[in-house]
């Protein structure tokens, strides 16, 4: 569904993304990413450290049968960068400098700020 979006130039909203530096096409996306959890620091990696992780670092068994455990986006999450889209396209939403740049739900962000 995503690439038929994508050529007609419709934005899309990807949940559970795990190709953090791999941004979509269309400036308009809004994703938010899967996470990581350490089982043994008992607490989620930072985003720089998913990023460090390469490509498809969801699908690597290595840390996915070691000692991280991947986060899914909750329902919460995938209906507030839901609505943000609705409100994106129905032109209320209010966004920074930084919602631009990022394109990363902005809800998400705020609750995973830490994570930066």
């Amino acid at each position: 569904i995503y690439w038929v979006a994508s050529v007609f130039d419709k934005p899309t909203v990807i949940t559970d993304w795990y190709h953090l530096y791999k941004t979509s096409y269309c400036p308009q996306d809004l994703y938010i990413p899967q996470l990581a959890w350490s089982r043994s620091e008992k607490k989620l990696k930072s985003l720089e450290w998913i990023f460090a992780q390469g490509d498809g670092w969801g699908h690597q068994r290595s840390l996915i049968e070691g000692d991280i455990e991947i986060v899914k986006n909750s329902p919460e999450e995938i209906t507030e960068v839901v609505l943000e889209m609705d409100q994106r396209l129905n032109g209320t939403w209010i966004e920074t400098e930084e919602d631009i740049e990022l394109r990363i739900g902005a809800d998400f962000l705020r609750r995973y700020q830490h994570l930066l």
